[in-house]
């Protein structure tokens, strides 16, 4: 619903309708003049999405191929 109304259950267990207390366009972030605001969040979930990835990466080449103290035991328990 993108009039700003919620569903939400009454203490009977019956679904209501109800109006969401937004914010005008005006403050909301797709405003434009929030547009470096936009760009600074994109920037910041950008990054933690590549090492997000990096650290998957990372998992992944350990598991492939151990290295430290206790590789030999991890390679021989599979």
């Amino acid at each position: 619903m993108s009039d700003g109304s919620l569903l939400r259950r009454d203490t009977a267990g019956y679904v209501r309708c109800m109006t969401a207390n937004t914010r005008s366009a005006k403050t909301s972030i797709l405003a434009d003049e929030n547009s470096a605001k936009r760009e600074q969040i994109l920037k910041l979930l950008t990054k933690a999405y590549w090492m997000e990835i990096e650290t998957v990466m990372s998992y992944i080449a350990g598991s492939i191929n151990p290295d430290g103290v206790r590789a030999q035991e991890i390679i021989a328990s599979r």
